[in-house]
């Protein structure tokens, strides 16, 4: 089985959150709730680089809605995506703002069959990217849904 990650970068930081951010869960009504918060501070201490990570998974009987929001003293990043109940992707956004210069980015991403479709800035160019059959696809935190379900036992890379 192949995957196609994209934005490897914030993946990383995404696995250190799983890792070793503050949890809490909750269930009620069918729906299970999981909440992490990160915060990032640069060794030299300097305050006004601080980033702060939210995240919250909801799964439900259909499918898992992770939604994220990184934010520091100059922007805010929103990232929000759906799988289906065994973390295959489905559908995601990404939004950027600068609190000086405001939306910076604004981007949708969504999968029908073996087609995955991406457009940029709220309406921009829409771009498709066919996928193999015997390939997996996941962008930022979806990797971590999907990997959740993995067989690991088995042996396969």
């Amino acid at each position: 089985m192949k995957i196609i990650a994209l934005r490897k970068y914030l993946l990383v930081m995404m696995c250190i959150v799983l890792s070793f951010g503050n949890v809490m869960a909750s269930e009620r009504e069918g729906v299970y709730v999981e909440r992490y918060l990160y915060e990032a501070l640069p060794v030299a201490g300097e305050a006004g680089k601080k980033e702060t990570v939210e995240m919250e998974i909801r799964h439900n009987e259909r499918n898992i809605h992770y939604q994220a929001m990184m934010s520091s003293l100059v922007f805010r990043e929103e990232i929000r995506i759906e799988t289906d109940k065994g973390g295959q992707f489905v559908s995601g956004t990404r939004q950027v703002l600068s609190y000086d210069q405001g939306l910076q980015a604004k981007e949708k991403i969504w999968r029908e069959k073996d087609k995955v479709f991406m457009q940029g800035n709220g309406g921009g160019k829409l771009k498709t990217l066919s996928l193999a059959e015997d390939t997996e696809f996941a962008v930022d935190g979806s990797l971590l849904l999907l990997l959740r379900f993995f067989p690991f036992e088995r042996g396969e890379t």
